[in-house]
């Protein structure tokens, strides 16, 4: 698990697998459908659009799609760039002449002030530590023009532990279990849990040991903590932000907050009319997603 200052690098394995499982059949319930009415035509065609972590480039990808005349990724993982190139550019590698990838820094980026109409950081600040996450605000507002959008999205309720449909034997069990067996093979260990889609560790100081934060267990854990996260596909190295966070920097940094957008089930009969809709099981959503929303939206703006 990464240092609390440490910036997070996505091995090429990893990048390639976070590219493949997209946001989970969570994210295309409570995340997708948002994300695309914010970075919709009418707000992207013609303009000048700067995807903050890129990542494999879906987004950038969908503004291309939308009409932006231009399109900038930053990315501080070159994995995660490769990514995006395939994603971009077409069979010989060769990016879009409106479009270019840059390996950069969120915190430090590398363009002039009001460079950009609008942009989007889409599940980036679970990434970041507390300085970086605080500058990666600034940054945005700083490139972005007067009159700009700045859509951020955000994995949130860091303390629930987001379950499939069918029943979960008890998470920690598990990790106990496969701890006897795997013992120092943290991501391992914590991949063999079965039917979660989304949870949050620590480290046991001690033994090391993945440990699952909860509520009952929330003093483990403080903001900006490195983390560590079950995500749909794979385990990944996060911090610890909540969502008083993101709406507390977003205001020191000087964006006005036109929209927050926080969806969950309201009722365990949504839940139930969600899950007979979906023919695939591994679509199905537990019973945690009533009343606790998954992710946060953020619909910002530069008056």
């Amino acid at each position: 698990m990464r240092k609390r200052t440490d910036l997070s690098k996505w091995g090429a394995d990893e990048a390639e697998k976070y590219a493949a499982a997209k946001h989970g059949p969570d994210g295309a319930r409570f995340l997708d459908p948002h994300l695309y009415a914010l970075m919709s035509r009418n707000r992207l065609e013609g303009t000048d659009f700067a995807d903050l972590g890129t990542g494999a480039a879906p987004w950038a990808y969908h503004a291309l799609m939308q009409g932006a005349d231009h399109v900038a990724g930053f990315d501080l993982s070159p994995s995660m760039l490769q990514q995006a190139r395939k994603r971009l550019g077409n069979d010989s590698g060769f990016l879009p002449r409106n479009a270019e990838l840059i390996e950069a820094d969120v915190a430090h980026m590398p363009c002039n002030n009001e460079s950009f109409d609008s942009s989007a950081s889409v599940n980036v600040g679970c990434n970041l530590p507390p300085s970086t996450f605080a500058a990666h605000f600034r940054e945005a507002f700083r490139i972005t023009k007067p009159g700009g959008n700045f859509t951020v999205a955000a994995p949130i309720s860091l303390l629930t532990t987001f379950t499939g449909d069918d029943e979960v034997e008890d998470v920690q069990t598990q990790i106990d279990r496969a701890w006897e067996i795997k013992e120092g093979n943290v991501k391992e260990v914590i991949g063999q849990v079965r039917g979660v889609l989304r949870a949050t560790f620590i480290l046991d100081p001690k033994s090391g040991k993945p440990i699952l934060v909860t509520e009952e267990n929330s003093d483990l854990v403080e903001n900006g903590d490195p983390i560590l996260r079950i995500i749909p596909g794979l385990v990944v190295d996060n911090n610890f932000h909540t969502i008083q966070e993101y709406r507390e920097e977003a205001l020191r940094a000087g964006w006005n907050i036109r929209a927050l957008i926080d969806e969950c089930f309201r009722n365990e009969q949504e839940r139930a009319d969600h899950n007979l809709s979906e023919e695939n099981p591994e679509n199905r959503l537990g019973p945690e997603y009533v009343g606790n929303p998954p992710f946060l939206l953020m619909d910002l703006k530069k008056e």
